[in-house]
């Protein structure tokens, strides 16, 4: 499902900067040796659970065939981090790179990924402070490649848990019928007559789409 994101990012990124040539290799000293001039690299150097969109509970839908009301754990998010770095025959043209990037991505928050992508959406957030210079410098240090100007971005998207046969099993939720008090109606001529009312309700449901 990853493959969708970089889908979408490679779409946004061509999109936002025409003629730009876009990777997601790793950016080791053997790929800028290459890499053909106005490049941006885009790598994917971390995943982990976005603990910050985690609910606790449980949360009610409806099942797409059966149009039935399950009741079911709330999705969980997966946050993928990426380092964003721009290639160029000189230093002031990465700059300039690097900056139109930044600018065309800075005021993207939800990120396109068609019918792959429900229960909120995909987040996108681009030039999150690092956790360090010293987490920065080592990832750069990793790679086996000099410190170059870079930005971080985060994509926060939904894991497929519905439906999951792995998953926390989905609970069917029955409709409850309440019983009304009797009820006694006076008629035009004079007659009592009684009877009970009865009223069925069940809990509102969300569409899964």
């Amino acid at each position: 499902m990853f493959d969708y994101v970089d889908r979408a990012l490679d779409r946004l990124i061509c999109d936002r900067i025409p003629g730009v040539h876009l990777a997601f290799a790793a950016p080791t000293p053997a790929w800028t040796g290459q890499a053909p001039d106005g490049s941006v690299n885009v790598y994917l150097y971390d995943v982990c659970e976005d603990l910050e969109r985690r609910q606790a509970g449980s949360v009610r839908v409806r099942e797409q065939t059966s149009r039935q009301v399950l009741e079911t754990e709330p999705p969980r998010y997966a946050r993928l981090s990426y380092l964003l770095s721009a290639w160029a025959a000189s230093p002031q043209d990465a700059h300039g790179l690097l900056g139109q990037l930044f600018v065309a991505l800075a005021h993207v928050r939800s990120l396109d990924l068609g019918s792959n992508c429900s229960d909120g959406g995909a987040v996108l957030e681009v030039g999150r402070p690092w956790d360090g210079d010293r987490t920065h410098a080592e990832l750069w240090n990793a790679l086996d490649n000099t410190l170059p100007p870079s930005l971080r971005a985060t994509v926060s998207v939904p894991l497929p848990v519905y439906g999951d046969p792995a998953g926390t099993p989905a609970v069917r939720i029955e409709p409850v019928v309440t019983v009304l008090p009797e009820v006694k109606t006076l008629h035009a001529a004079g007659r009592l007559s009684s009877g009970a009312q009865a009223r069925t309700t069940a809990s509102p449901a969300r569409d899964l789409s």
